[in-house]
């Protein structure tokens, strides 16, 4: 005879569950008192090299993530694998590796972009927000 699978919290997993499925469905469907604006960029090389490109400035302006009216961002790190995140959320991983001096590149088409090399593990740890 099988054991039960299910535990007394399950209820409350459910239900805490359908809001947030809401919630996304909400950010990338619903029409709000404004319209959210989603920023989509794809790097090819993130998944060989674990980092993703973050552009922030062009020929000594600033550019990308650095003027964005973006809400939200959407990075393709492999085909057809995104992470989605806040705009204040990734603002502040590229402040924080800004500070730490992690990698400042070129890239983009023709290496005419500055910007950072942030490492994907980043982008998926815990962050409160």
């Amino acid at each position: 005879m099988t054991e039960c699978l299910s535990h007394s919290g399950f209820g409350y997993d459910l239900k805490y569950g359908k809001f947030r499925e809401q919630a996304f469905w909400n950010i990338l469907v619903k029409a709000d008192v404004y319209c959210k604006r989603i920023e989509c960029k794809s790097d090819r090389r993130a998944i060989k090299t674990g980092n993703v490109f973050i552009e922030y400035r062009q020929h000594g302006r600033p550019s990308g993530i650095a003027i964005t009216k973006a809400d939200y961002w959407a990075l393709e790190y492999s085909k057809n694998c995104w992470i989605f995140l806040p705009t204040m959320v990734l603002k502040e991983i590229c402040k924080k590796a800004y500070r730490d001096k992690r990698q400042r590149v070129k890239g983009g088409d023709n290496k005419k972009f500055d910007g950072i090399l942030i490492p994907l593990e980043w982008l998926v740890k815990l962050y409160r927000c």
